[in-house]
């Protein structure tokens, strides 16, 4: 709860200036008829300035889902408390990740009555990422408008803008699997990484397994067990690098967008497969989460990608961050870039040349960039596109296997596309 304390309108100083303007006038020509025209200006001063208080004010905001899918409507409710006397004007500016229905009509301006107050609106969610609901300005007046107790505040309320699920059916081969019983027919032979529980020490055990915190806590000598492994290795590379004037446009926020969804979907189906699953993020937003398995590795992966989309989207001058993590070399990497930016092209050649097993799926961008308008925004369009072609050949010709991706595209074709330059690609070797 809020305590406002209360403002005057300008206009108040003015009724009071010209309400003694005409009194004195009055006196000094000895007509009393004058302050009958003041006589108005003295009702909205009394009227108006009768309730100077400070007012308490209680908003809370809620939602119909605090998880929508990126498309979704959801359905708002304010709520919050004045005085029965108090007209209020409400304005919400909402976050950038949320799009205002149709029609556009965030104002509303309630008239006396009831001391608590309820405005339902719904929004939808345009991007995926992690927001809040935006800015709520309250302004509570007097009748008379003399008076104002403004409210300016942003509602803690947190929401988890999910990226839409695409069907994938087929796996991405990892270079090294951990198991002969999973999905993936494993080339190595050890113990697992996972903790599954503690036991007494027995005869045969390794030192190395030794759990000494627990050891000294039972007083007696603790032994880890772990999960065989199972699973292959798979790193998502995500590109956040910014676009040629130097920031996020709403062209690389689609992008980014459509990279989010394929990396949350691929990553989903390698999690259903007992896979491990990474993600490194490359540019002007820098992550790195480690590879892993499990729905803790799921859920943490997908909040990291609701950090970035919203980041993105609400970032103008986001510093690049150069510090990073590196890459596991048995994981196979696929990274999701428009390979706009040279520098991200030199990372995948980086990654080749120093033997990881890489595959890239090319976000499409040509068909998210406005409309041609004249001969000159067709040379640069035909321009621009020779670019990207220029450092798709780069790519390929290093031997790394490349798909593209537009919307009207099948993610579950891409994929197949990616096993299959794979296999060829191992083929000629």
């Amino acid at each position: 709860m809020a305590v406002v304390a209360a403002t005057r309108d300008p206009r108040a100083a003015g009724y009071v200036t010209l309400t003694v303007t005409l009194a004195l006038i009055a006196l000094l020509i000895g007509q009393p008829i004058l302050l009958a025209g003041a006589a108005p200006f003295v009702v909205a001063l009394v009227r108006g300035l009768a309730d100077q208080r400070p007012t308490h004010i209680d908003l809370v905001a809620a939602a119909s889902t605090f998880s929508p899918l990126e498309g979704d409507r959801v359905t708002v409710t304010l709520r919050f408390t004045r005085r029965p006397t108090q007209l209020a004007n409400v304005h919400v500016s909402l976050a950038s990740l949320w799009a205002e229905p149709q029609p556009a009509d965030l104002t509303w301006a309630i008239a006396p009555g009831d001391e608590l107050v309820e405005i339902t609106f719904t929004v939808v969610a345009k991007a995926w990422g992690r927001t809040g609901l935006g800015d709520i300005v309250i302004d509570l007046t007097t009748p008379g408008g003399l008076v104002h107790w403004e409210l300016s505040s942003t509602p803690t309320v947190s929401f988890r803008v999910l990226p839409p699920p695409e069907r994938v059916r087929e796996l991405l081969p990892p270079p090294i699997s951990h198991s002969s019983i999973g999905q993936h027919v494993s080339r190595m032979v050890g113990d697992g990484y996972d903790f599954a529980e503690l036991r007494p020490y027995a005869n045969g055990d390794r030192l190395r397994d030794i759990n000494w915190r627990a050891s000294a806590r039972f007083d007696s000598p603790q032994v880890n067990r772990r999960h065989p492994e199972r699973n292959g290795d798979v790193m998502l590379l995500l590109d956040t690098f910014a676009d040629a004037t130097g920031t996020h446009s709403e062209t690389m926020q689609a992008v980014l967008g459509r990279a989010g969804r394929a990396a949350w979907s691929i990553a989903q189906l390698h999690f259903n497969a007992q896979d491990r699953v990474g993600l490194a993020a490359r540019g002007r937003v820098v992550r790195q989460l480690r590879i892993g398995g499990g729905d803790r590795s799921r859920y943490t992966l997908l909040e990291t990608l609701l950090s970035i989309g919203g980041q993105v989207a609400g970032s103008d001058g986001l510093p690049d961050i150069p510090r990073r993590g590196t890459i596991p070399q048995t994981a196979l990497v696929v990274a999701l870039t428009p390979l706009i930016d040279v520098r991200m092209v030199n990372e995948l050649l980086a990654l080749r040349g120093s033997g990881h097993r890489l595959v890239v799926v090319v976000v499409e961008v040509m068909d998210l960039l406005p409309e041609a308008t004249s001969a000159a925004d067709q040379m640069a369009r035909r321009l621009y596109a020779s670019q990207l072609q220029l450092q798709r050949d780069r790519i390929s010709s290093e031997g790394i296997p490349l798909t593209l991706w537009r919307d009207d595209s099948s993610l579950s074709q891409v994929v197949g596309s990616l096993r299959n330059l794979q296999r060829a690609r191992l083929v000629r070797r």
